[in-house]
This record gives structure tokens, C-alpha cells and sequence, in this order.
């Protein structure tokens, strides 16, 4: 992930891939760019509770759950 070059757009994220790209709203777009920013995922749930305005709970299973969904992606 954090090799994977990403840009920033005004509603999400756009990752770029050899043969296309992905895009990822907001919040899922705050979540890879802490991760790609090598954060480790307590961290990342910490800052995005602040951002996006959740408990700290909410925003660990946000950040958990877009992990394993990224991972088991490739």
C-alpha cells in the first residue's frame, strides 16, 4: 500500500494501478492516506475519529475493517 501511488481528489482518493485506477470516497480516502503514510492502525483510528467526527470505536472498526478489505483485494 504504501508504495502504491494515490491522488488526492476534492471527494476521494484516486489509486493508481498498472493497468487503471480505484477510486475511494471519504472517509474510506482518509483511511488509505494514513495507512499509505505508514500509520500504524491505532494511530490511524485516532486521527480518523478526529476527522470524520467518530468515537474512537467507530473509527477503529472503520479502519480495520477497510484494512482487511484491501488486503484480501490484493
Amino acid at each position: 500500500m504504501m508504495d502504491t501511488p494515490y491522488v488526492v481528489e476534492p471527494d476521494g482518493v484516486r489509486i493508481l494501478t498498472g493497468g487503471g485506477s480505484t477510486f475511494l470516497p471519504y472517509p474510506e480516502a482518509a483511511v488509505w492516506d494514513l495507512l499509505s503514510r505508514g500509520e500504524p492502525l491505532e494511530a490511524a483510528a485516532g486521527k480518523l475519529g478526529l476527522i470524520a467526527g467518530l468515537d474512537l470505536e467507530g473509527a477503529r472498526a472503520l479502519v480495520n475493517d477497510c484494512a482487511r478489505r484491501w488486503m484480501a483485494g490484493g
